[in-house]
């Protein structure tokens, strides 16, 4: 099933119109008929807002992606010109899914692994930093608490980012704990962005409710 199919059967599952996904998503009912009828793609950032939308996972290590994950590996091998990145939160799938003639892995492929709280990075990054990967990025996304990454920003990782959750039932992120994080990657020379403030966001003790499209204007 293309992404276009994909789109149109999740929108009429959920009983909306075209005119009701484009305004959650922020965009015109013509970009959401482009998208279903294959004339053109959504972003990044709009894919990963319906897939929140929807209930549904984009992760390229899910099981549902072994099928054709082999075609993606491929492709990534073939356009050396070009730069690939993916991130998952299934980094302990990772050894079972990489290609044959990975090695020590691709140079233009950067491997991102999420981690939402300290729990899930205490046990994602160990296995994360054992794994042969020659870019490695941690997002700290959707961040729920304050996470201390101190111990493995000098082990390779090339770039930090952190965020906020979105949706209308999204948990609040706290600015303290994102200045405490850039903190951790300042001390260890590793770049960090913060990438959006999520839907509630406090700051100096103050719980702002942020519209989806100011989110990371902010």
């Amino acid at each position: 099933m293309i992404l276009a199919d994909k789109i149109m059967q999740l929108r009429k599952k959920a009983g909306w119109s075209q005119e009701e996904l484009a305004e959650q998503l922020g965009v015109t009912r013509q970009s959401v008929s482009k998208w279903e009828g294959a004339q053109s793609l959504p972003d990044l950032e709009k894919i990963l807002q319906m897939s929140r939308l929807f209930g549904v996972s984009t992760d390229f290590l899910l099981k549902d992606a072994d099928p054709w994950r082999q075609d993606c590996w491929r492709m990534m091998r073939e356009r050396s010109d070009c730069w690939f990145y993916f991130f998952t939160k299934r980094i302990d799938r990772l050894a079972e899914c990489l290609p044959p003639d990975w090695g020590e892995g691709y140079d233009n492929v950067m491997i991102g692994c999420t981690v939402e709280n300290q729990e899930r990075a205490d046990f994602r990054l160990p296995i994360f930093l054992s794994l042969p990967i020659k870019h490695r990025s941690v997002i700290v996304a959707p961040m729920l608490e304050r996470v201390d990454l101190s111990k493995w920003l000098g082990s390779g990782i090339e770039e930090v980012s952190a965020g906020g959750e979105s949706g209308a039932h999204a948990r609040p992120c706290d600015y303290a704990w994102i200045l405490d994080l850039r903190r951790q990657c300042v001390e260890n020379n590793v770049p960090f962005s913060f990438h959006q403030t999520g839907a509630h966001f406090i700051k100096d003790g103050r719980l702002y409710n942020i519209e989806r499209k100011f989110q990371k204007a902010q």
